[in-house]
């Protein structure tokens, strides 16, 4: 089965969305709550490594964000990196 797609040949509401649906930074986006809730489920799951993770992703998403930083630096310390952990909770009351 051949599929050649023209601008021409497709509806434009679908168009949009395959257009939208090729660009990961849109479409994979989340919110600070939905990884919030993630990172959450991971640490009472005892997955440390991959919620530390989760919430740096997020905070290249999401930059600046004090809810999440806040949540990372916590887990950050109490997984052992209390020097970086430390650092985010600083800049995190800082601002």
């Amino acid at each position: 089965m051949r599929c050649f797609l023209t601008l021409t040949g497709i509806q434009p509401l679908l168009w949009v969305f395959l257009l939208l649906s090729c660009t990961p930074e849109i479409a994979l986006s989340q919110t600070v709550k939905e990884y919030q809730q993630q990172a959450s489920e991971l640490a009472r799951s005892y997955r440390f490594r991959e919620a530390v993770e989760l919430l740096q992703t997020a905070m290249r998403q999401h930059p600046g964000n004090l809810d999440l930083a806040r949540q990372l630096g916590v887990l950050l310390v109490r997984t052992g990196n209390a020097t970086e952990g430390e650092r985010l909770l600083r800049e995190a009351l800082a601002r």
